[in-house]
């Protein structure tokens, strides 16, 4: 039986691999080769101690051959008529081809979807690996995505997109996260966003059927949307116009000199064919325009049904990576829904961090005609950053990352209307949160405090042991509220003071350059390298050979021991401890 078993097997697999080698070397010829892998594929002729292995080896053979064989256009059938024409040989010929194709793909398709599909019944939650329908479902949900990214332009792309996000809601993990991945890399690899806009559709079609209750992989796809830019407003196309005067010149050519007709038609061409590769640009914006619109509501679907920290993660990161193409008339809804947001205690930190990035991100472009005071961000942000120290070590850099960007818009960005009080309550509590960072995070918090002082000239007070102090009383590290911490009653030179005897050569150099308040000659200065770099370069790959020990957290054990003779650290004392930590005296 293990004898006939493997011969059937060995057979077989030869005549898989042969039609296929005849199919790739010439398709018009032996096309009909379809018909048999396609036989093969579904079962059909095949001895039962063999049929199991060839549909699955049949299968992975067909998809390869349809994205070998497929041409780079979308088939169209003839019509009636033209199927009535006589044509020529090679004509009629290349059309058989064609609709060959095209139907057994088409069969193959829905085979494929057949065995996808089963992986979805309600009522099933777990699912034998070992199986053969459980490994046949599993490997078409893998056919299908090769599929879609092998042929994206071709005939049926829709419904196997359609067909991937409904696999979406299985409770058989690998099928979904398959599905996820083969969305995410056609997402990725789409720049005329056409099976973009299907994508979000169909994704936020489902979002709405099921009250929310996806997959968290389903809504990160979303993330790998290449959009930048999107429509704001809707022009009035051009074609119309020039086609009619060109045919207005062409029956007035009678009366004007061959010179000047040809002069004007010239101008007219030129100006169509601008005219027309703007229509195709905007053809592409609109595309892109409706994709967002359909993430969007997604996005806001989720978050009014106040989701899982799960499902909350990729919503939030989503809305913080396309707030700049959010439509205007919805900055107040989501601003509104925000606040709300972070007023939940089951918030995470990196979810409350993506609501702040999010609201300067509208109120640092078209939202700044809005009336809002985005106080209680300001707050909230202040109140997070305690909490940094006390993340899990393998979220800290993502967390700080964002952060320094977030704190770019609402201290740099916003200098004007931010006050020089609330700005300097941040300095002193990023210099407290550093100490209790790895390396990287640290020298990104340290080139963010520099960018400050250059943005807020006036915050070299908190360097300058001789000036007097701009406000009276003494600096409280245990407010919640910036703006009455009463940061500039103190100063920041023991805390840079310090950073003298970090390990890191790196963070001395940028102490000491702000606290000498950023000379640009003498042994203070700062290397010009590190000056011109975001505060979130140094996150990027290529920068972190810059740091010796970057994940060395050198001042750790030193506050832990003394904040062990004074009370256990935890962020609601962990500022407080540090100023006594630096300075003892106090």
């Amino acid at each position: 039986m293990i004898a006939k078993r493997k011969q059937l097997l060995e057979t077989t697999k030869q005549e898989i691999s042969n039609m296929s080698l005849k199919l790739l070397s010439n398709p018009q010829e032996h096309i009909y080769r379809l018909r048999d892998l396609f036989k093969l594929a579904a079962g059909h002729d095949l001895h039962h101690l063999i049929r199991d292995n060839i549909m699955r080896l049949a299968a992975v053979s067909l998809s390869q051959v349809f994205i070998d064989i497929i041409p780079g256009y979308h088939i169209r059938p003839p019509t009636e008529e033209e199927k009535k024409q006589k044509m020529k040989k090679d004509t009629k010929k290349l059309m058989e081809f064609e609709q060959t194709l095209l139907r057994y793909y088409l069969k193959f398709l829905q085979l494929l979807e057949k065995f996808a599909l089963k992986l979805i019944p309600r009522d099933r939650k777990v699912f034998d690996d070992k199986c053969a329908d459980v490994k046949m479902s599993a490997l078409s949900v893998k056919c299908l995505g090769r599929l879609l990214n092998g042929a994206s332009h071709f005939n049926y792309a829709t419904n196997i997109v359609e067909c991937l996000v409904r696999i979406c809601v299985s409770n058989y993990t690998s099928a979904v996260e398959d599905s996820c991945a083969a969305l995410a890399q056609m997402f990725k690899e789409d720049y005329i966003f056409k099976m973009s806009l299907h994508g979000a559709k169909t994704i936020a079609n489902l979002v709405n059927q099921k009250a929310s209750a996806v997959s968290p992989l389903l809504i990160r796809t979303l993330f790998s949307l290449n959009i930048k830019e999107v429509q704001k407003t809707d022009e009035k196309s051009k074609i119309p116009d020039l086609k009619k005067k060109k045919f207005q010149l062409a029956k007035e050519r009678k009366s004007k000199s061959a010179s000047k007709y040809k002069k004007q038609l010239q101008k007219l061409e030129n100006d169509l064919k601008e005219a027309e590769a703007s229509e195709s640009m905007s053809t592409k914006l609109k595309y892109a325009t409706d994709t967002m619109n359909h993430v969007f509501m997604t996005y806001f679907r989720v978050l009014k049904r106040m989701p899982t920290a799960a499902l909350l993660d990729p919503v939030l990161e989503g809305l913080s990576k396309f707030a700049h193409l959010l439509n205007i008339e919805f900055f107040t809804d989501i601003i509104s829904c925000l606040e709300d947001l972070i007023d939940q205690k089951h918030l995470r930190v990196t979810d409350a961090i993506h609501c702040v990035h999010t609201v300067f991100v509208i109120l640092s472009g078209e939202g700044q005609a809005l009336n809002i005071d985005p106080f209680r961000f300001y707050k909230t942000m202040y109140r997070l950053l305690t909490d940094l120290p006390f993340q899990k070590k393998e979220d800290q850099e993502r967390q700080v990352e964002l952060v320094v960007r977030t704190l770019d818009r609402m201290i740099n960005a916003r200098r004007k209307q931010i006050s020089l009080l609330r700005v300097a309550a941040f300095v002193k509590r990023i210099l407290a949160v550093g100490f209790m960072m790895n390396t990287r995070c640290h020298i990104a918090f340290l080139a963010a405090i520099r960018n400050y002082f250059v943005a807020h000239p006036r915050l070299s007070s908190l360097v300058d042991d001789e000036q007097e102090v701009i406000t009276n009383g003494i600096f409280r590290p245990d407010m919640e509220d910036p703006d009455c911490s009463n940061a500039l009653s103190t100063t920041i030179i023991p805390e840079l003071q310090k950073l003298q005897k970090h390990k890191e050569k790196l963070v001395q150099q940028f102490a000491l350059n702000i606290l000498k308040n950023l000379p640009n000659s003498g042994p203070a200065q700062l290397n010009g390298q590190y000056t011109s770099m975001k505060p979130w370069n140094w996150f990027d790959e290529e920068r972190k050979t810059l740091i010796v020990n970057p994940d060395i957290v050198y001042f750790e054990k030193e506050i832990n021991a003394f904040a062990g003779k004074k009370k256990e650290l935890n962020s609601d004392v962990y500022q407080g401890i540090i100023q006594k930590w630096i300075s003892p005296v106090l």
